[in-house]
């Protein structure tokens, strides 16, 4: 071994050695002053959360769900209290009328965020709003206060009546209807409508100022469909948005009302941040969706806003919550996408407005040629800004879950003449929501034998799902009225065998008359064609089951009491639609 390097490793190590032991004289002379000093800083910081922090925990809680939230350091849960919020918070669009209703969508007022709003404002404990030295404690209490914060926080809306000009071409006969051929003979001719309608000018929120701006817009469209004059137009003359502007800092209105409460601004911090976690408004997902091997054609009218055919989670149409039976209009369609999915433009267009707009979050409104406009909300990333020029196909957005969203989605809108029409008219979708689908007959048996049913026999099921595809008419729908009608029929009812013939009481009871004549087959095919019948002229944006039991359906009802028909039937067929 060479000497030289045999030393300066016995050197290292003395040097490591002698570090050692300064290394642990150091700690044991230290260290109390060390643990002290922790100590301390350990007592500081639970002190400052006792002090600070638990008093606003015991109060808001620290879940999202505005239920848990607003009762969270209260002895009890009201039912009551909840209940009152959520009529109340109804009250936002009281009085407008439909078309005022599809213009103001963005800023729903949700009753969670005006119970947590109040729960907050309106505890003493909260802002210290009581008197430390007067005696009791009833001061303290909590007392809820929901008409008073409605007041204070309610969306408030300026109109505009202008008029809507229609003129559509019909084809009428002439000349008494026969020429010298002995044909009839058809010209085209003008009918003009005038119709008086609201054009939302502003809308005042505790988000902002929301200032619209317009100009005429013509829309023109064809129809072919029984003419014996060949192709027909319609053109509708209304006002496109131009813009939307707003007018203060994001949220002022709601600093200017912490401001009056003599919130601190520490406090005005916390609760801007805290408040925009229940922004979620009460989500009914939609029933009739396209089937999953369905995908945007590529020659479609628009370009699907996303690069991916994502499922549609919730269509376009009236919504009926099954619990709550709250009619509530879905303006478009969600497509769920991971958050950062890039958005599109689905035509070419200007951009009229790109920011935050209450209920929607993060949006983009683009006005395209012949007066139609497409809409994109809940975004997580914008990438344009107001007044900008894009072109079909470009990236616009993110998509995100801002504003009223339970999770990542884009909602995306197709407006002509400022009226919501349904998107998927417009990517080649013809499907009809009531179409057949096989019942998966096992599964239909299990979960009906769950429920006590004499329906749940195979050779029945059969028979259903045999008269729904002779009708092309969705079986589980079929199902699902013989459970609002017969409550599926339960096995051990003493008229369960004569039930069972006629459990969807077409011709008007299984028990009289006609209707007590029939096969459960033969039921089944006449409720099914009474499906497709009462299934005529209906508009795009009502409700397909509603529809049948509509009073405005021009081709009858299905039952007496359509509102809670529809409610029950509707419920019952997401049920069914569900089981594989």
């Amino acid at each position: 071994m060479d000497f030289g390097e045999w030393g300066k490793r016995a050197a290292k190590m003395v040097l490591q050695r002698l570090l050692m032991k300064a290394l642990g004289a150091l700690w044991s002379s230290t260290w109390p002053y060390i643990l002290g000093i922790g100590a301390i800083l350990i007592v500081c910081i639970v002190a400052y959360y006792a002090i600070f922090e638990l008093p606003k925990e015991a109060i808001l809680g620290t879940a999202t769900d505005p239920a848990q939230a607003f009762f969270s350091g209260t002895k009890e849960e009201q039912a009551d209290v909840l209940e009152d919020y959520q009529t109340v918070a109804a009250r936002w669009n009281e009085d407008l009328n439909d078309n005022q209703l599809s213009q103001v969508d963005p800023y729903e007022l949700p009753w969670g965020w005006l119970a947590i709003v109040d729960r907050t404002l309106n505890d003493p404990q909260f802002l210290k709003t009581y008197d430390e030295e007067a005696e009791g404690i009833e001061q303290k209490d909590f007392i809820p206060k929901p008409d008073e914060i409605f007041e204070e926080v309610r969306p408030v809306f300026t109109w505009e009546t202008r008029e809507e000009q229609t003129v559509e071409q019909i084809c009428v006969a002439v000349g008494g209807g026969v020429n010298a051929g002995g044909k009839k003979s058809y010209v085209v001719k003008e009918r003009t409508t005038i119709v008086n309608k609201e054009l939302l000018m502003k809308a005042n929120t505790m988000q902002n100022e929301f200032v619209y701006a317009y100009e005429p817009s013509v829309n023109t469209s064809k129809k072919t469909q029984s003419s014996k004059c060949g192709t027909l137009t319609k053109t509708v003359y209304w006002f496109a948005v131009t813009s939307v502007e707003t007018t203060k800092q994001d949220w002022e209105p709601m600093r200017e009302l912490l401001v009056k409460r003599n919130v601190s601004d520490k406090d005005q911090e916390f609760l801007m941040d805290y408040w925009k976690e229940y922004l979620v408004a009460d989500e009914s997902e939609g029933g009739f969706l396209p089937d999953d091997s369905w995908s945007p054609a590529e020659d479609g009218t628009l370009r699907w806003p996303v690069p991916a055919s994502h499922k549609i989670t919730s269509s376009f149409g009236v919504r009926i919550h099954p619990i709550s039976g709250v009619r509530k209009m879905h303006n478009g369609i969600d497509i769920g996408a991971p958050e950062g999915t890039t958005v599109l433009a689905a035509a070419d267009g200007t951009v009229v407005y790109a920011a935050a707009m209450g209920s929607a979050g993060n949006a983009i409104i683009l006005q395209h040629q012949n007066g139609m406009q497409t809409r994109y909300y809940h975004l997580f990333r914008i990438y344009v800004k107001s007044g900008q020029e894009v072109e079909v196909g470009q990236a616009i957005a993110e998509v995100g879950t801002t504003g009223s969203s339970t999770g990542p989605h884009l909602h995306f809108e197709v407006r002509t003449s400022g009226n919501p029409v349904d998107p998927m008219d417009f990517f080649g979708y013809t499907g009809d929501p009531l179409k057949y689908r096989a019942l998966h007959i096992k599964a239909i048996q299990t979960w009906l034998q769950a429920r006590n049913s004499a329906l749940a026999n195979v050779k029945t099921l059969q028979m259903i799902d045999a008269a729904g595809k002779a009708k092309n008419v969705d079986p589980h729908l079929l199902l699902a009225i013989t459970g609002a009608e017969q409550s599926f029929v339960p096995a051990d009812h003493p008229q369960a065998s004569r039930m069972i013939r006629n459990p969807w009481n077409v011709f008007g009871s299984w028990n009289t008359g006609k209707g007590s004549t029939l096969t459960t087959g033969e039921s089944a095919r006449i409720a099914a064609n009474t499906i497709i019948k009462l299934s005529k002229g209906r508009p795009a944006n009502v409700n397909p089951i509603e529809w049948l039991s509509s009073r405005e359906n021009p081709s009858g009802y299905y039952a007496g009491d359509g509102d809670n028909w529809t409610r029950n039937v509707s419920a019952l067929y997401d049920q069914l639609s569900t089981i594989k």
